[in-house]
């Protein structure tokens, strides 16, 4: 089962989710359940075009003189101290659960204000299941076959800066993990080995400790004590490389011949968030999709923000839900595999 919750009643999350649900199939329709507030859904449909009736937990709507969609909704209880961004997540994930590997959990967008739990203020989705679940996760990035992994994610500069010369051992294990869980999370999904492209901190890659104080040198030890779980070994392990200019090396998936594309894919790796981010949403656009990897279960949402200025338009981009969906009946389509 595919578990959506609601995100931000403020943003954009439950109209591009209902424009996106629209382009499914019947049968890809039944494999989905959205976790959400009746009061938000209900005052977000009076707004639509869209003709609609609740019955039960289930919804009705349609575009006028259209086909009638069947969406099975899990109403949340509105009342308490919990965001609904977070209320609908605690809520799956109850069922979640039961049966891990059995469900694909999918979250709309939300502001960083909605993650406030026992007492504590999360940045996000991420940080909220690293304590939820006392899990190291790594925060990954895929748009058609473009695959990218982020070492560090919602850390300062400074920090970055700080973790890269110091060389401890520590240090060199926190990256080797998760150089490790990107690797196996892509490969197992693929199922194919992977061609490992890792970016270096400073520009040009520190050109031979030219430029910066040797943080570099950290990565090259990770990557070379790197050993993936997956029974897919790695086709090739790359880097460190300037950062600017590592996805000159990403082959669309029509540039490679079909025997290429067979063997292996391909796997950029970066050492902070926006040196990885700039480069994957001028590609992707409002199409990414993000995934967490390090859960026991397949955890993703669409790589981009809540928009609150166009909620209520029916005009912002159903792109990156729809995406997010494919990425998730795929996940579900394998699971029997």
């Amino acid at each position: 089962m595919i578990h959506v919750t609601q995100g931000d009643e403020r943003g954009i999350g439950l109209e591009v989710f209902l424009m996106a649900f629209i382009r499914l199939s019947s049968s890809e329709q039944k494999k989905i359940k959205l976790w959400c507030s009746k009061k938000d859904l209900l005052s977000l449909l009076e707004l639509s075009c869209y003709e609609y009736e609740v019955q039960g937990e289930n919804l009705f709507f349609s575009l006028p003189s259209t086909e009638k969609n069947q969406l099975l909704c899990s109403f949340i209880t509105e009342e308490g101290i919990f965001s609904h961004t977070l209320r609908s997540i605690l809520d799956a994930l109850s069922v979640i659960q039961l049966n891990p590997q059995e469900h694909t959990l999918l979250n709309l967008p939300s502001m960083k204000d909605q993650f406030f739990y026992e007492g504590r203020h999360y940045l996000g989705h991420t940080e909220f299941y690293r304590s939820y679940f006392k899990r190291e996760l790594t925060m990954l990035f895929k748009h058609q076959n473009l695959m990218v992994a982020l070492l560090t994610d919602h850390w300062p500069l400074a920090q970055v800066s700080s973790f890269f010369q110091h060389k401890s051992k520590e240090n060199i294990s926190f990256l080797r993990h998760r150089l490790q869980e990107a690797y196996d999370f892509f490969a197992l999904r693929e199922k194919k080995s992977l061609e490992i492209y890792l970016a270096g901190l400073n520009p040009h890659a520190g050109e031979n400790n030219l430029m910066g104080n040797g943080e570099e040198e950290i990565l090259t030890s990770a990557l070379s004590s790197f050993a993936p779980q997956s029974p897919y070994p790695p086709h090739k392990l790359i880097g460190p490389i300037g950062a600017d200019s590592m996805l000159i090396n990403f082959e669309k998936k029509d540039d490679k011949n079909e025997e290429q594309a067979a063997l292996f894919s391909q796997l950029f790796c970066y050492c902070y968030h926006d040196q990885a981010l700039g480069p994957f949403k001028a590609l992707s656009r409002l199409e990414g999709v993000q995934f967490t990897a390090g859960l026991p279960f397949t955890r993703l949402s669409p790589d981009h923000g809540t928009a609150n200025n166009l909620r209520g338009t029916f005009k912002a981009s159903s792109q990156g839900v729809y995406q997010s969906l494919l990425e998730a009946l795929y996940q579900e389509a394998s699971y029997g595999t």
